[in-house]
């Protein structure tokens, strides 16, 4: 088998992993001073006395059902389809996320388009004990929807294909380069690219950033409307970090990466992964990630793609040092969510 063969292995879940085939497409703290906040300001320390409200307010757009999930204290959780006031809250600080809504193909396209937010995915709220707190999520035809996303591993920067070129074969230019040459992220080749439950683009750029051990950068859907060099929402520099070869999205919107030089596989939970979209701001980061996985002996040599199914198992191909190719592992979902050691149900 080709050593190249099984880098951008993956399933069709969320419609990203290295190749997007987009239908959608350090902690700052402040104050709480009981409204919601965005863009940068973190999250917000609220008393966690008492009992509240939270009204959310939805704006939705194209016809779709919007999705927002709110998050709170005592793993509270709830996604909503239309406007709505959430009384008998505990205290504490809540997290609203415009999730992507996408719609069907249509027209010949293999491809649809997909509504959220162009700007701010998540903000949070401080619900204060006998008050109600407010949030509006406002939905919008996010403009690097209904493309095929692709990184260009020799030319430093990541493609879009428009959707009237996608339905049949031929030579077309890209409707939309972004460059990422830019000497003061300390970009090098080989992106790997995903797309988050919200429609922000996540670029894993191999061994560049300032330590040269490898980086990832967060875009807002609003940077993906066409062409240019636009700096990233957020840069996350996380030690340990050697080489990242891959990332992806599971279902429950956990952020997988491959950290290739070191064997391991890093994970962000889902709460982080809000947590980094509160914090974007256009600086620099060094979140760790939740959990560490590594492989029993050497089956998880050089790890390089990696996927989930339908049942939430993990696929990860690397290399197999008995033969010198490569190989296909599967980490059952029963195994994952706790970091450690892991020994491979197939492979």
């Amino acid at each position: 088998m080709h050593p190249r063969s099984l880098v951008r292995l993956r399933f069709y879940r969320w419609p990203v992993l290295g190749l997007a085939a987009v239908v959608a497409l350090g902690t700052l703290l402040s104050a709480c001073s009981g409204g919601a906040s965005g863009g940068g300001s973190g999250v917000q320390v609220c008393s966690t006395s008492g009992q509240g409200s939270l009204t959310v307010t939805i704006v939705p757009a194209g016809g779709v059902s919007p999705q927002v999930l709110v998050t709170g204290p005592g793993n509270y959780q709830k996604i909503l389809t239309v406007s709505q006031t959430l009384q008998s809250l505990s205290a504490g600080t809540y997290m609203v996320e415009t999730l992507r809504v996408a719609t069907a193909p249509s027209g010949g396209s293999p491809v649809g388009s997909a509504y959220g937010a162009t700007g701010d995915p998540v903000v949070s709220a401080c619900v204060k004990d006998g008050q109600t707190a407010a949030v509006t999520r406002t939905y919008a035809l996010q403009p690097g929807s209904g493309r095929l996303w692709a990184g260009n591993e020799i030319g430093g920067s990541v493609v879009a294909y428009a959707a009237s070129d996608l339905a049949a074969g031929g030579t077309h230019s890209a409707a939309a380069v972004i460059d990422l040459r830019n000497s003061t992220l300390n970009t090098t080749y080989g992106f790997q690219l995903a797309f988050g439950p919200s429609g922000t683009l996540w670029i894993a750029d191999p061994v560049g950033g300032t330590s040269g051990n490898g980086q990832v950068l967060l875009f807002f859907q609003g940077k993906l409307a066409g062409s240019g060099s636009p700096s990233p929402d957020l840069v996350l520099e996380a030690p340990g970090f050697n080489e990242l070869s891959q990332l992806a999205f599971d279902l429950d919107g956990d952020l997988w990466i491959l950290n290739r030089g070191a064997d391991q596989i890093l994970e962000y939970t889902a709460a982080q992964v809000r947590s980094l979209l509160l914090e974007a701001g256009g600086g620099t980061v060094s979140t760790a990630p939740a959990y560490v996985y590594t492989g029993s002996g050497s089956e998880l040599l050089g790890p390089r793609g990696l996927a989930f199914d339908s049942s939430h198992n993990l696929w990860v191909a690397g290399e197999d040092p008995g033969c010198g190719c490569e190989r296909l592992l599967r980490y059952d979902q029963a195994t994952l969510g706790s970091g450690g050691t892991l020994t491979a149900a197939f492979g």
